[in-house]
């Protein structure tokens, strides 16, 4: 073989290789390529998704917090709202104390009180105007047969003082000898005592009608019930 046709032959193989080479880097280079852009298309995908995820929580975050704040003012105006009637309510207990339906009640209430009482030596108190209706139901219970001295009537039976207390709410005031025991038979009282199933019917009616209901009359049926508290010599929850 001469010299010539040989460098033909490796200059040929040379060729061949060359290509063989530069078709596998050509084939690694795209690998490497489609390889970067699925990596790359992976942590794009990934990032829209933290991204949403984010902006989904702080909106679920936003909504609720919008709903406590609407929740917040509901309550704080039927708070309002109620607290208005209450007090208008309350105003309105020196007349029904001065209702008959009332001072046909108070004998029943004040036998019911003092069946509540065990023992001697009672204190009643009642408020101005009550003065001979309580001393009667008294005398009737047989719970307050005695003289009156100064103002305070001493019994023999179960009562031992019973006065006109001008400072009691509507209504009257029973305590035991020893102070532990007090029933609070006035009319601020059984509103106290009625305000938790009252206002569950008031905030219905506003509900369903869009707006306060109407504050009762005072010569309407007045709360009847006592109110008895332990410990409590003074009478005030």
């Amino acid at each position: 073989m001469s010299l010539e046709r040989m460098l033909r032959i490796l200059r040929q193989e040379a060729e061949e290789r060359r290509e063989e080479v530069v078709e596998r880097a050509r084939a690694e280079a795209e690998a490497i390529v489609a390889e970067a852009r699925e990596e790359a298309e992976e942590r794009r995908a990934r990032h829209r998704a933290d991204v949403e995820g984010e902006a989904r929580a702080r909106a679920r975050i936003g909504i609720a917090e919008a709903r406590r704040r609407a929740r917040e003012r509901v309550l704080t105006a039927r708070t309002e709202a109620l607290d208005e009637v209450f007090r208008e309510t309350g105003e309105l207990l020196s007349d029904a104390a001065s209702s008959d339906a009332y001072r046909e009640l108070l004998p029943g209430l004040l036998t019911s009180a003092l069946a509540h009482v065990a023992g001697e030596d009672l204190e009643v108190r009642c408020s101005p105007g009550l003065q001979e209706i309580v001393e009667a139901a008294l005398a009737e219970t047989g719970a307050g047969k005695g003289e009156t001295r100064g103002g305070a009537r001493v019994a023999a039976d179960r009562v031992a003082t019973f006065e006109v207390d001008s400072s009691l709410a509507p209504g009257f005031r029973i305590t035991d000898s020893d102070g532990a025991l007090t029933v609070d038979g006035t009319l601020e009282a059984a509103l106290r005592r009625l305000r938790p199933r009252l206002s569950v019917e008031l905030v219905s009616r506003i509900e369903d009608h869009g707006g306060l209901p109407t504050v009762p009359e005072a010569g309407g049926r007045p709360p009847a019930p006592a109110e008895t508290e332990e410990g409590d010599p003074g009478g005030n929850p």
